[in-house]
């Protein structure tokens, strides 16, 4: 069964239990952000009818776990295959009154890695068999279009395709920041041109920080790489060049952008402020380690510099209905509002929508109903 979620944010300091999934030899069980809604979710038909989401292991809900064992430990003891101690950023934003598919992974980049996840180009090509499967459920591409049209695209990609360790190896030859924009370009347009029309970008934040840098180079006194973050900077400009290029030349795409990188360091430079008490290491090594008793204090939850659940929540709400500073030109709310002049007499509300992954297919098993509602404007 999927997992249940609120369908309010919970509040700062959340007391949620994650939810765990069983691995064996059969499909795996849904991994969903968020879990299947009901039909009443969809009465309210300015939302969108469904969320995909497309990223690394900020967004990752535990697709990974199907690809190689887990090692994430939790306070609870449980594994979900979250990079954190509860929920993170792809479920909270999830909590919104959004149901759909996540096709994130773990170590993902835009390009090619050595490691076993789902790289961004192949979690397209995943949304292109669940677009199919769509077509056919809701009986052709005019309705699939509408559908997909008002749907929430959230992708978070790129931290990976930067970090030393990979960044600045030659064994893949990796393309540098316009190769990497150019490749990310691609996959938008491919998206688009199968439908998307709503992009909810989350670009790369403080990848210099974190115990995953290598600390023998360019460490300044607060413990972060900052050729690593002006590498992420440079990459987060051309991002937004990019997004504001293809806003303007492909019909109706529309984008949020959230600044990762820009909340964080707003954060870190009175983490007090914000409830945070250590900005610079772990709380959680993984096992046989025990996490801190304070895990709401800390911002890192693990040794690969992944949030916890409140510094993941803090981000996620001001993303979707924070201030100007941290979104642009919108904020995630502002984007999914547009819907609302998109609608007319005939909609279509997925009852159930989930995404199966696993290292060599990708499925959904998609319920739909159709119910008839009145115009707004």
């Amino acid at each position: 069964m999927p997992p249940t979620y609120h369908e309010s944010p919970p509040p700062s300091s959340p007391p949620i239990t994650p939810p765990t999934y069983q691995a064996n030899n059969q499909p795996p069980p849904p991994q969903v952000t968020p879990a299947s809604a009901s039909p009443s979710t969809y009465k309210d038909s300015s939302k969108p009818p469904a969320i995909f989401v497309f990223g690394d292991g900020l967004l990752d809900v535990g697709n990974n776990n199907y690809l190689q064992p887990s090692e994430v430990g939790e306070p609870h003891k449980s594994m979900t295959g979250r990079f954190s101690n509860g929920y993170n950023m792809g479920d909270l934003i999830g909590t919104y009154g959004f149901t759909g598919v996540n096709y994130a992974s773990a170590d993902a980049g835009i390009f090619n890695n050595p490691y076993i996840s789902i790289i961004f180009p192949q979690q397209v090509e995943y949304f292109a068999a669940t677009r199919d499967q769509l077509e056919a459920q809701l009986g052709g591409l005019e309705p699939l279009n509408e559908f997909l049209s008002r749907s929430f695209f959230l992708i978070g990609v790129g931290a990976e395709d930067l970090v030393p360790s990979q960044f600045y190896t030659s064994w893949d030859r990796r393309p540098g920041v316009p190769g990497l924009i150019q490749l990310y370009g691609e996959k938008l347009m491919a998206l688009h041109e199968m439908g998307a029309r709503r992009f909810g970008i989350i670009n790369v934040g403080l990848i210099g920080c974190g115990r995953e840098v290598d600390t023998r180079f360019n460490v300044s006194a607060d413990g972060c790489d900052n050729e690593v973050n002006k590498l992420a900077a440079e990459f987060n400009v051309a991002l937004a060049t990019l997004l504001s290029s293809l806003s303007s030349k492909l019909p109706g795409f529309r984008y949020s952008l959230a600044d990762f990188y820009g909340f964080m360091n707003a954060t870190f430079a009175n983490p007090s402020a914000a409830g945070f008490v250590d900005i610079t290491s772990a709380c959680y090594h993984y096992y046989p380690s025990t996490p801190c008793s304070n895990v709401d204090q800390y911002w890192f939850w693990d040794d690969f510099a992944y949030p916890t659940q409140r510094a993941a929540y803090l981000a996620a709400t001001t993303f979707y209905n924070g201030p100007e500073k941290f979104t642009t030109p919108v904020n995630f709310k502002q984007l999914s509002d547009m819907f609302a002049s998109l609608l007319c007499s005939g909609c279509f509300a997925a009852t159930t929508v989930f995404a199966v992954i696993s290292s060599a297919t990708a499925t959904a098993e998609i319920g739909l109903k159709s119910c008839t509602i009145g115009c707004k404007t």
